[in-house]
């Protein structure tokens, strides 16, 4: 997110040829990721981000590749570059459902501010080497689906360990009906010795 901050503006002005107009642009941005935040409220009343991130994140892969792809068809760079930002709107929620689920509330804010270090070191490492636009939106590219490689693993997890307590609380429903009979049997055979 933080290198397409820098890099739509060459990657549309390159392929355009001539001015463009960037605060027509960016509100389209803006728009779109509103409406991303919409889908979002309706993604999560069907699923959970772990499962609809990944393929978000996959979307997103996809759309910062068409510069790649397609450098000199300007109109194609910009719509991938509203559906990246109806994903990017959909990636700023997604992401606090999951750190308020996975990252204890005492050490959330140290934990997040360690992160962000490695983070600005990539984005200052690839803008500081002047590589071309291509090669930088490729790097993109890359994380962007090792990100989703690392959220499809974080979705196997949650999987795995959701069946299991499904499974024995439902084996746990099986057994206790047979308990209670056991135990109003039982009763009724001591109220006949009683008697």
């Amino acid at each position: 997110m933080y290198t397409f901050v820098l890099e739509w503006t060459p990657a549309i002005s390159q392929a355009y040829g001539e001015t463009i107009p960037h605060g027509y642009i960016f509100a389209g941005f803006m728009v779109s990721a509103m409406m991303g935040s919409s889908i979002f409220k309706l993604l999560s009343k069907t699923g959970h981000p772990e499962n609809f991130m990944r393929f978000v994140l996959l979307l997103s892969a996809a759309c910062l590749a068409v510069p790649i792809i397609a450098p000199t068809s300007a109109l194609l760079i910009f719509i991938a570059f509203l559906v990246f930002e109806v994903c990017v709107g959909i990636f700023w929620p997604s992401m606090g459902c999951l750190r308020g689920a996975y990252v204890p509330e005492e050490t959330r804010s140290t934990t997040i501010n360690l992160f962000r270090v490695p983070l600005n070191m990539i984005v200052i490492f690839i803008l500081w080497q002047n590589y071309s636009m291509t090669a930088i939106f490729q790097f993109c590219v890359v994380f962007l689906l090792l990100a989703a490689m690392a959220q499809h693993v974080l979705y196997s997890h949650r999987t795995s360990a959701v069946l299991p307590e499904k499974t024995t609380s439902a084996s746990n429903d099986r057994q206790s009906p047979k308990g209670e009979t056991k135990s109003t049997s039982m009763s009724k055979s001591d109220s006949k010795s009683v008697a």
